[in-house]
């Protein structure tokens, strides 16, 4: 019913929508298709709202909660359904989204507007127009009238797309069908050359002397696949070794396998479940000391601390799930493990020194990210001032 409410709100302004003159300097921000706070969106709107005050930004949200936490910490928010948000939506200059077309809704695409298409991640597995269920081609009769009415835009009419590296520039060119692809970095990984570990510990309920282990893992089948494994729930031996140690270890599942979870409330001592928390993700990554994860973006973010990272590869999705651009057996930055066994070896190995891929980490470091500055907001804006000014 809501999503026809929707619809129906874009069926009446539809035609009139286009008639508005855009506001200069009026730059609207979205992610996770308006329901949360999160991402490279999130960390250019900081950015915009603490080192560029001529720009009138403005976070628009389909979540209640996230409008009230915006406004109570004076933050510019406007609900994307609302008379206000709808306004912005006719007269935003630029369009910055990070999740998918559907971060704001009635987004058309006019003459002088300028979309961006920062996305969640430098991408391994296949995407947008490379995805077979989301080709335009593939779209049933409910999607084209969605497009038509409601996001009226395609990724074919973004005016940049934020890469980290020319590798990345071909995959992104490829996903979107978009050769409007230019290297800047990612917003969300300037905060790792700014933030303070001990603080950030602190914030998450971490002992400054506690090694950090993470597992997180990408989801399965968008959501609707099996839960993956809760790593070494019943392994008293790791328990013991994590204890000896002082190793905590996070679990942090993506969020589309809410769907499915089951939080665990006897978890070990030594095991902290962060997945139903606020945290985020970039937070997390910060004071993590070894990754485990199997097919996610986030190491790409990782390889920015040369830090240990393992591949815990328990099922066969590659075939059964989802295509990758790249093969990470072929280009891993680290061991690739199918067991909780061999998993365990490799992390008591890890944590005791036994780190042989410190040089392998730095070349696909130098692949993946161009820039290694923490100024990616920085150029991200002058890119867009410059397409403003053509």
């Amino acid at each position: 019913m809501r999503k026809l409410f929707i619809v129906l709100i874009g069926l009446v302004f539809w035609p009139i929508f286009k008639l508005f003159p855009l506001k200069h300097k009026l730059w609207i921000f979205g992610a996770q298709n308006g329901e949360a706070f999160a991402d490279n969106s999130k960390f250019l709107f900081e950015y915009i709202i603490e080192e560029q005050p001529s720009i009138d930004a403005v976070w628009i949200t389909r979540s209640k909660d996230i409008l009230k936490k915006l406004r109570e910490n004076n933050l510019p928010v406007q609900h994307n359904l609302s008379i206000l948000g709808l306004w912005y939506m006719v007269r935003a200059e630029v369009i910055v989204f990070s999740t998918s077309r559907s971060d704001m809704l009635f987004i058309h695409h006019k003459i002088g507007r300028k979309i961006v298409n920062l996305w969640h991640g430098m991408p391994i597995k296949k995407i947008a127009y490379d995805y077979g269920p989301h080709k335009p081609e593939n779209k049933n009769l409910k999607a084209k009238v969605w497009d038509t009415f409601v996001a009226d835009f395609q990724h074919t009419d973004v005016d940049i797309i934020a890469s980290t590296s020319p590798f990345y520039n071909k995959i992104l060119t490829s996903s979107f069908r978009n050769n409007n692809t230019f290297v800047t970095g990612q917003p969300r990984t300037d905060v790792f050359y700014k933030w303070n570990k001990k603080a950030i510990k602190d914030k998450l309920g971490f002992s400054e002397d506690k090694i950090i282990v993470t597992y997180m893992p990408t989801h399965r089948a968008y959501g609707t696949g099996k839960m993956n494994p809760k790593i070494f729930e019943n392994n008293n031996k790791m328990h013991q070794f994590f204890r000896e140690q002082g190793v905590k270890l996070v679990w942090k599942y993506h969020k589309n396998m809410l769907i499915n979870y089951d939080p665990n409330l006897e978890t070990a001592d030594q095991i902290v479940d962060l997945t139903r928390n606020n945290v985020d993700p970039q937070e997390l990554l910060f004071i993590t000391d070894i990754l485990i994860t199997d097919y996610s973006s986030c190491y790409i973010d990782f390889l920015l601390f040369n830090s240990p990272i393992v591949f815990y590869h328990y099922d066969d999705y590659e075939e059964s799930d989802n295509a990758l651009y790249f093969s990470i057996k072929e280009n891993n930055p680290g061991p690739i493990v199918n067991t909780e066994m061999e998993l365990g070896q490799v992390i008591q190995r890890l944590i005791l020194g036994g780190d042989g891929f410190v040089e392998i980490r730095k070349k696909y470091l130098n692949q993946y990210h161009t820039y290694q500055d923490g100024n990616s907001s920085e150029r991200v804006f002058e890119l867009i001032n410059s397409e403003i000014d053509r």
